[in-house]
C-alpha cells in the first residue's frame, strides 16, 4: 500500500465541535470546546498555507451559539436566547481580522449568502425576509471544494461501497466521493451499541489511506471529509485535523 502524503497535521487541545470553511481564501475555523470549563475558543487555520493562527476568543458567545458560516473576515454565529425555545435566535456577525462583533441582529436565521448580502428569515415568521449587506469581503482566491454524497443503509448504492469493503452493514450508510483519479469512502463499523468510522482513501486503484478516525460514536454524524481543490481534510478523534494531498 503507498503511504498518504500529508500536507499538515494540527492537533488543538480540546474537542472540536464543528468547523466552517471560506472557499475564497481556503481558511477554516474550528469551533472548539471545553467541557470541564465550559468555555469556547475559535482556532482560525490556513488550509492552503498550512498555518494554524492564533486562537480567539468571542466576549457575547456562550455555550448556546454556534458558528454557521465564514466568509472571510467575517465570522457567522447563530445565538440562542431562549434554551426552551429554539425559534428565539439572533445572527452575530463577527470581524475576525479586527476582532470586533460587527453587527448583532435579532430574530435573525441565516440561510444563504449572495456576494455581499446575507439573506435569511424571523425564525418565528419564515415568511417575514430579512437582509444584511456586508462591507467588504477577501476574495483573492477562489478555491474548488467538493463534499461527498451520503448513501442511505439499504440503498442500493451502500450495499455496493459494502461488498467492496466486505463489511457488514452498520445501519448507519456511508459517505463516498469519487472525482478523476480517487475514491474517498467514509464508513462505520458497529461495535455492539457503538460506532467506529473509518476512512479509506484510493488514488489511481491504490489503498493510500485506510485508518479508523472516530472511536465509540451514537450514530452517524455527517461532514466526515471534504476536499478543498487536491487536498483532502478530515477530523479524527475531533481533536485533530488533517490534510491529505491527492
Amino acid at each position: 500500500m503507498k503511504a498518504a502524503t500529508f500536507r499538515f497535521s494540527l492537533e488543538l487541545t480540546d474537542k472540536i465541535w464543528q468547523v466552517v470553511l471560506s472557499e475564497e481564501t481556503g481558511k477554516l475555523i474550528a469551533e472548539v470546546r471545553n467541557e470541564e470549563t465550559q468555555s469556547t475558543k475559535y482556532h482560525l487555520i490556513d488550509l492552503v498555507g498550512c498555518d494554524q493562527e492564533e486562537s480567539f476568543t468571542i466576549q457575547q458567545s456562550d455555550l448556546w451559539t454556534s458558528i454557521l458560516h465564514y466568509c472571510d473576515p467575517y465570522l457567522l454565529l447563530e445565538q440562542f436566547k431562549d434554551p426552551n425555545d429554539p425559534s428565539t435566535k439572533d445572527l452575530m456577525i463577527y470581524d475576525v481580522l479586527n476582532k470586533t462583533v460587527e453587527a448583532e441582529i435579532s430574530q435573525f436565521q441565516f440561510q444563504e449568502r449572495s456576494g455581499l448580502e446575507l439573506i435569511g428569515v424571523d425564525p418565528k415568521d419564515p415568511k417575514i425576509e430579512k437582509a444584511y449587506t456586508l462591507r467588504t469581503l477577501n476574495t483573492s482566491n477562489t478555491y474548488h471544494m467538493r463534499s461527498p454524497v451520503y448513501y442511505p443503509s439499504g440503498s442500493e448504492s451502500c450495499q455496493l461501497v459494502e461488498e467492496f469493503l466486505d463489511i457488514p452493514a452498520s445501519g448507519l450508510g456511508c459517505e463516498y466521493l469519487e472525482e478523476g483519479d480517487f475514491i474517498i469512502i467514509c464508513y462505520y463499523v458497529r461495535l455492539g451499541t457503538k460506532f467506529d468510522r473509518w476512512l479509506m482513501v484510493i488514488k489511481s486503484e491504490c489503498e493510500i489511506y485506510h485508518s479508523r478516525i472516530d472511536r465509540e460514536m451514537d450514530g452517524f454524524a455527517s461532514g466526515g471529509f471534504f476536499v478543498l481543490d487536491r487536498l483532502l481534510v478530515f477530523i479524527e478523534n475531533r481533536i485533530k485535523i488533517h490534510g491529505v494531498e491527492l
